[in-house]
Formats: structure tokens, C-alpha cells, sequence
């Protein structure tokens, strides 16, 4: 993206504009002379023609906006269930996202989506689309929504807000702190540090965490931005705010896990320590130096997460659950689980284990990298870096039934998890895309292809989605819906649901989470094929020809179904197989 554009460029109409100014002349809103007047006192002027048709009294702001919104057919979208592309966040430069009050929300092939909170903002796309280089596609959402989000991934003081622009949908905001809306989200109120101290200070750390635990976060995140800080939950791979304050007020906070650590006053390079906190158990406090302070990330323990769910509340359909169920009353395989970061590997690892452990007659062994839920009837250790590969290499003659292994990352450890598989039922995770970017991550790692093809019984690769709230959940129409990947997959007259938020979500717009699968059961056809020579992409068109459905059509079967958005399947997804 090059410079700013100039606030001349950015005042002056085009394309865009010359539609909305025809269309108003032909729905018979305004005259020709109207417009050619309102046009000529721009241009004399160098304001926008929308400024100058309101300001000079052509048309109030009001029928203005409603003209518009009929001609262009906005939809609407709820900013509160809504996290932005934050790759779309660049291509918009702070100036004009302040200036005229626009959140980019993702870019397809050269279509830039932007939320506006008022139809009148139309006007000023042109000159913007210019700027960024890409075709601007308007969704209105409320101003309210705009001025939170600004605030909260743009790094823009409250106090800096104020918008006079008649693209506003109000003559101007003035907002402080505590006139921010929260209704996206339950709030801590931050604003007590100012006279906190001592074991005041340790109770309000206690409300943190046991919201923490409450909203089955996997992680807080406290950030210092310019001028102010503000406290995240990471909440099934989203990052939502639950706290914002100005950045004076964070010494008290960040002073109190440093001696919770016994980290040093001045940190100078990363540091990090495993913590047994309450509620939560044990965490992994980490904190990083920057510019504007300490950033802090508290990687929570075990007692923050979902309780093991049974192998039956996995959300599996019948057929892979049933074809799973085979496997894992086998006496050797190997079952891999691979999937991104935050998207629930763990959980479906321990569910495996505990359904191959229901009859009580089998040894179950769980080696993780961190504590995890117990499971009833498996035995489990926690090892850390080179302990793994020694963990693994010494059960080879321990007589094990099944073994769960979460988050293989080294090539040893790999290789010596399929040797155990020639013994033992291996059940194993570690960070993957897909079904088939899993076998390659597999054999990237130096193991052989005949091995891995012999010992390989099952591949499961997942996403977890945020669940709309059933108590407030309602139709709604997706700026994503016209995307030709959805055309696709469900036609152009599928319907979609979002929750705006109530009480029995604590407004959140979210209640839990669903999971989406794609899960490959390796019949000999599908092992041959790996052993004569694997190619990822040949595997996946396989996979789809033989009516294995991709993680994009699984999720996009949950959305038509009213259980997530639309706008969830994209996150998470991408809208790729």
C-alpha cells in the first residue's frame, strides 16, 4: 500500500459516487440541477458532494442514508461475533480507518470487505479503494461496534476518537474509556488498579483467572498499546477482549507476576516460567519486553479446559465414529491427529484414549508436554523436550496397549512413535493443516514411506468453531454468502444464523464450541498408494472423489445448519480444502 492519500483525493467522488448521484436522480430523491450543483460546490469547495448535499440543506442526512442503503442493499454485520482478517487489518492505514471510521474485515481475490456505520460512508470509497488498490465492498455495522474495534486492533486511544464527518453516523463521537461499548464480551473492570494494592492486587488476578476458567480459555494475553492496555482470553483460537485501561494502571499487574515468578524488575530479554496457579493449575507465564512494557501471556493449565468428553460427544458422525471405534480395539496402528494450534487436538486425543480404555482390561499410557485433565483408568507423564524421545524408546518394551503421545515435534520422536505402532496402538498429535499436509509432515521428518504406510490405521485432522447461542441466535444475511466457494458447496439460497448476544451467553454473541472433522480411515488401497509414492494433492482429490468430506464442507454443513456463522467457517477455514 503506498502513502495516505490527500484529503483533497480523499474529499472528491468517482465511480461509486457517480452511481449513487444517478441512481438518486433516477428513484426521483434528487434533480439533475440538484446534483450538478451539489457537484460544482464540491468541486469549489473540495468537500465531499455527500457533505455538501447535507450540510447545504439539498437533503437531510437521514433520507440521504435510507436512499442509499436501498440502492446499494447493505447487509448488516454484527461486529460483537466478528473477528477481522488481520492480514485485511494492513491493507487499510490507520489515518483513514481514524478519519473516517471503516474496519476492513477480510479480502477475497482482490475484494477488500470494509464495515461503515452509515450508508453515506459509500461516498468516500472511491478515493480509499484508490489508496489501497482494491475494490471495496461496504457491510454496515452499528458506529458503536466500529469505534470498539478500532480501538481494539488498531491501537487507537479512545481519547483520539472523533469523528465530524457527515460519513459518520453521528455529527461526532467523544469517547472515553468507560463509554466503550462491552457488550461483545463480559468485562474486568481494570480501573480498580488505580488504588489496588497487596492482596487486592491477588484478588482481582483470582476474578482473571476464574473467568479465565469459566470461558474455558486457553490463554490471557496482557498487551501494552499505545497509551492504554487491554486484557485477551483465547477463546477456541480467537483472541477477545475482556479488559481495557490506560497503561499507567498495568505496573501494579505486571509487579505482582513478577514476584509471583520471582522475575527480576527489569526484564531486558523473554522470560518464562511454569507456574501451579489456583483454579487453573499449571501455567506457563511468560513475558516479553517491548517498546510500551512487558507484554504478558499466561498459557493456562489443565484446569481451565474442557472437561474430557466422551468418545460419543466429539461430534464425529456415526460412520467415522463407528470406523474409529474398530481401530481402537486393535492391538497395534498408529492414529494421527493433526490439526493447528488451538484447534483441540488434546481433547480428541484424551477422548480416544478414554474410549480404548472402557473395558478396564488394557494398559492406556498418555505421554504429554504439559499437565492435561486426568483421564479415568490411563496412566500419564509429563515430559518436557528430549524426555519424550526417551518416554517413547523406553514403553517400546513395556507391554503398553495404547499409547497417547500429545504434540510430537521432532523427527526422533516421530520416528520412534511408528516403531512403537509395530507393538502398541499409537495414538499421537502434532500441528498439521489437513489429512494429507499431515502424512507429509510425517514424512518430511525423515520417516519411511513403507514404514509409515504399513503402521498408519487413521488420520484425523479438525477445527473448533465458535457455537452460536441458541437463546439469541436469528437469520441473517452474510457479506460472505455471494462468495463463489459457498455458491459451490451450498447454492446461492442457503440460510445462515448469528447470535447478537443475551444473558445466557454473558452477551458474548457464543455459547462453547463445535468441532468439524475430516477423518481418513487407511484402507490397503489408500496404503499402497502412499508406499509407491505419496503426493499430498494427489491424496486430497482422492479423498474427495471417494466422498470424504473436507474440513471446509464439514463446516460449511455446521453453518447451514444454524450452529456457527458463516464468518466462523471463513476464520477458521479460509474457505480452502
Amino acid at each position: 500500500m503506498g502513502s495516505d492519500a490527500t484529503m483533497a483525493d480523499l474529499l472528491m467522488g468517482g465511480t461509486l459516487t457517480n452511481r449513487l448521484l444517478s441512481g438518486l436522480v433516477e428513484s426521483a430523491v434528487l434533480s439533475q440541477q440538484t446534483v450538478d450543483e451539489a457537484l460544482d460546490r464540491a468541486q469549489e469547495t473540495k468537500r465531499n458532494v455527500a457533505e455538501v448535499l447535507v450540510e447545504e440543506g439539498f437533503i437531510s442526512k437521514d433520507a440521504l442514508a435510507a436512499a442509499v442503503e436501498r440502492m446499494l442493499d447493505l447487509p448488516r454485520v454484527d461486529l460483537t461475533s466478528y473477528v477481522p482478517d488481520p492480514e485485511a487489518l494492513k491493507l487499510i492505514s490507520k489515518s483513514i480507518v481514524h478519519r473516517f471510521l471503516i474496519l476492513p474485515l477480510f479480502e477475497i481475490e482482490g475484494v477488500l470487505t470494509v464495515a461503515i456505520p452509515s450508508p453515506i460512508t459509500a461516498f468516500y470509497l472511491d478515493a480509499i479503494s484508490d489508496e489501497v488498490g482494491l475494490e471495496l465492498d461496504p457491510v454496515l455495522s452499528s458506529e458503536d461496534s466500529i469505534v470498539d474495534a478500532v480501538i481494539i486492533y488498531y491501537g487507537i486511544s479512545p481519547d483520539e476518537i472523533t469523528i465530524q464527518s457527515v460519513a459518520s453516523g453521528s455529527s461526532g463521537i467523544q469517547l472515553d474509556t468507560e463509554e466503550v461499548s462491552d457488550e461483545d464480551l463480559f468485562r474486568i473492570d481494570l480501573d480498580r488498579l488505580a488504588i489496588l494494592e497487596g492482596s487486592a492486587v491477588a484478588d482481582l488476578v483470582g476474578e482473571l483467572l476464574l473467568k479465565a476458567k469459566k470461558t474455558k480459555a486457553s490463554a490471557i494475553h496482557i498487551e501494552p498499546i499505545e497509551g492504554d492496555f487491554r486484557i485477551l482470553f483465547r477463546l477456541g483460537g480467537q483472541l477477545r477482549m475482556v479488559g481495557m485501561a490506560a497503561r499507567s494502571l498495568q505496573k501494579p499487574l505486571t509487579e505482582y507476576f513478577k514476584g509471583l515468578a520471582r522475575f527480576p524488575r527489569q526484564i531486558e530479554q523473554p522470560v518464562e516460567k511454569i507456574l501451579d496457579l489456583p483454579r487453573v493449575g499449571e501455567s506457563i507465564l511468560s513475558m516479553y519486553p517491548t517498546v510500551h512494557g512487558e507484554r504478558i501471556v499466561i498459557n493456562l493449565g489443565a484446569g481451565s479446559r474442557a472437561e474430557v468428553e466422551s468418545f460419543d460427544q466429539l461430534g464425529l458422525d456415526e460412520k467415522d465414529r463407528n470406523e474409529l471405534a474398530e481401530i481402537l480395539a486393535q492391538e497395534r496402528g498408529l492414529i494421527i491427529i493433526g490439526a493447528p494450534v488451538n484447534s483441540g487436538k488434546t481433547t480428541t486425543l484424551r477422548s480416544l484414549l478414554r474410549e480404548a480404555s472402557q473395558d478396564g482390561q488394557k494398559s492406556v499410557f498418555l505421554l504429554a508436554a504439559e499437565e492435561v485433565k486426568p483421564v479415568e483408568k490411563v496412566q500419564f507423564q509429563k515430559l518436557r523436550g528430549e524426555e519424550l524421545l526417551s518416554a517413547i524408546e523406553g514403553l517400546i518394551h513395556q507391554d503398553i496397549d495404547v499409547v497417547g503421545i500429545d504434540e510430537v515435534d521432532t523427527p526422533e520422536a516421530l520416528r520412534a512413535a511408528v516403531r512403537l505402532a509395530e507393538r502398541s496402538l499409537v495414538i499421537l498429535s502434532l500441528e498439521a493443516s489437513n489429512a494429507a499436509d499431515t502424512i507429509a509432515r510425517i514424512l518430511e521428518n525423515g520417516i519411511e514411506v513403507f514404514s509409515l504406510s504399513w503402521a498408519l490405521s487413521a488420520v484425523i485432522s479438525q477445527r473448533v468453531l465458535a457455537r452460536n447461542c441458541d437463546a439469541c441466535s436469528e437469520e441473517y444475511r452474510s457479506p460472505l454468502s455471494t462468495h463463489k466457494v459457498v455458491k459451490a458447496l451450498v447454492g446461492e439460497n442457503a440460510l445462515f444464523k448469528r447470535s447478537r448476544g443475551c444473558d445466557a451467553c454473558d452477551t458474548m454473541g457464543t455459547k462453547g464450541f463445535v468441532a468439524v472433522f475430516e477423518v481418513v480411515v487407511l484402507a490397503e488401497a489408500m496404503k499402497r498408494r502412499i508406499a509407491t509414492g505419496y503426493n499430498a494433492v494427489d491424496f486430497q482429490n482422492q479423498l474427495r472423489s471417494k466422498g470424504v468430506p473436507s474440513l471446509l464442507q464439514s463446516a460449511m454443513k455446521k453453518a447451514t445448519e444454524g450452529l456457527v456463522t458463516l464468518e466462523e467457517v471463513y476464520r477458521t477455514t479460509g474457505f480452502r480444502d
